[in-house]
């Protein structure tokens, strides 16, 4: 890592600079501040970030404490950190133990550790943190025309768009300082001369309402203006995670919201709107839209769902249900195998749900009814012949694989070796034998 210590000079005009705005007997003194400053180095520009605070002891006799803990650079798509940790909520915490500001030292790593630059990650950056002599970006020869300051957003990602986009400088005169470090919005700019006609046509607006990226391409697809597109995604913004069909206008229907003397929620409202659209009722027309009483009509929607759902479970079931006993009709030369025990065949849902209920395992989920349909297995109820209707035995057999795939009693227990020995025997050979139509 190329790079030099700040000087002694540097030092102290950070120290003056802290000096100007704590003071030693403020009860801030004792808290560690953070402050960027800037290093030429060429045709680069490098962001050094310090951590300064006063020593321990009688405010006449405090004097601060210097230390860098990250640096950055325009060029470079490392960043590099030391002596310092970052907590979700507790924020940064510096190790001052080898300046005598603490007993013990918080952590074992020595050196600077680089990290990756990532855009969308400001943890390192120190963002919002304020920088000491911004008047280095003015005199440095590469970024003399650069028009940043913080309401831009964070320096090092601006610096680090200036050198893609150069005209970024032209946003920020223009008072859209709030576009400058959305480079996809940039690079669109440059090759799109339609999009670029737009945003010189419509400046004031997107201005006074700092109208964000979307707002501005929605509002030129649909031939709007901006503010009328800001409203639009701010409204639908409302119901972020509610799903709210596309046929709702949003703005519309938080005034619908507003207006309930119920109290009604978004999430109600657009649950709602999806259960109409689910049975096929038109949300363009406002009676169903936005009915009278939010309440009734919810309920009466959500019933009428209920019961569109139970016929479908039921025809389901029915084709279901046929089907497992086609496939029982198939298989009953198994329950002619000869043994100490006698097999059951299901011939449908019912069937497997009360062997499951009375065993304790689950094989009346439904997994199993759906892939007997499917012939993919065979399920067969293991009994004692003295007792033939009591449950005792489950077990699955692979058509594919033509093997025993399972194989419970009780609780998901391990059968007995009696049961097992008659399983793989008599049962497996029988099933191994069995032709199945696909």
């Amino acid at each position: 890592m190329d790079r030099r210590k700040l000087t002694q000079e540097e030092m102290d005009r950070i120290a003056d600079h802290h000096a100007g705005i704590v003071q030693p007997w403020d009860r801030t003194a004792m808290r560690t501040h953070y402050y960027k400053f800037l290093v030429p180095d060429g045709e680069d520009l490098e962001i050094r970030t310090v951590a300064v605070r006063y020593t321990k002891g009688h405010y006449a006799l405090r004097r601060i404490l210097v230390k860098e803990i990250a640096w950055a650079s325009v060029m470079a798509d490392r960043m590099y950190i030391r002596d310092v940790a970052y907590a979700p909520m507790a924020g940064y915490c510096v190790d001052w133990s080898k300046e005598g500001q603490m007993r013990v030292p918080q952590w074992v790593a020595d050196g600077w550790f680089g990290v990756g630059y990532e855009a969308k990650s400001p943890m390192w950056k120190f963002k919002d943190k304020p920088v000491i002599n911004r008047e280095e970006i003015q005199q440095h020869p590469r970024f003399k025309y650069c028009q940043w300051y913080p309401k831009c957003g964070d320096l090092l990602d601006f610096l680090k768009v200036y050198l893609l986009f150069p005209r970024v400088e032209l946003l920020v005169k223009a008072g859209l300082e709030h576009l400058a470090c959305r480079t996809g919005f940039l690079s669109s700019l440059e090759n799109d001369k339609g999009l670029m006609r737009f945003v010189s046509s419509n400046i004031a607006d997107i201005r006074d309402i700092r109208a964000g990226v979307d707002a501005i391409r929605k509002a030129k697809k649909d031939g709007t203006t901006v503010a009328v597109a800001q409203e639009w995604i701010d409204s639908r913004r409302q119901f972020h995670g509610c799903k709210l069909p596309s046929e709702i206008d949003a703005a519309k229907a938080l005034a619908y919201i507003r207006g309930q003397k119920s109290y009604t929620c978004r999430t109600d409202y657009a649950r709602y709107a999806i259960t109409c659209k689910e049975i096929g009722l038109d949300l363009l027309d406002t009676k169903v839209a936005f009915p009278r009483n939010f309440k009734l009509r919810l309920g009466e929607v959500q019933a009428v769902k209920a019961e569109a759902e139970r016929r479908k479970d039921a025809a389901k079931r029915k084709v279901m249900n046929k089907a497992i006993a086609s496939v029982a009709v198939d298989m009953a030369r198994l329950e002619n195998v000869k043994g100490p025990f006698a097999v059951v065949l299901p011939n449908k849902e019912a069937d497997l749900k009360a062997e499951g209920k009375r065993l304790h395992h689950c094989i009346g989920n439904g997994r199993y009814a759906e892939k007997i349909a499917s012939k993919e297995l065979v399920v067969a109820f293991i009994r004692r012949k003295r007792s033939r209707s009591a449950s005792f035995v489950t077990v699955s057999f692979n058509l594919k694989d033509r093997k025993v795939e399972q194989c419970y009693g009780q609780n998901n227990s391990r059968p007995e070796k009696s049961v097992m020995d008659f399983i793989n025997g008599p049962f497996q050979r029988a099933a191994k034998r069995l032709k199945v139509a696909q």
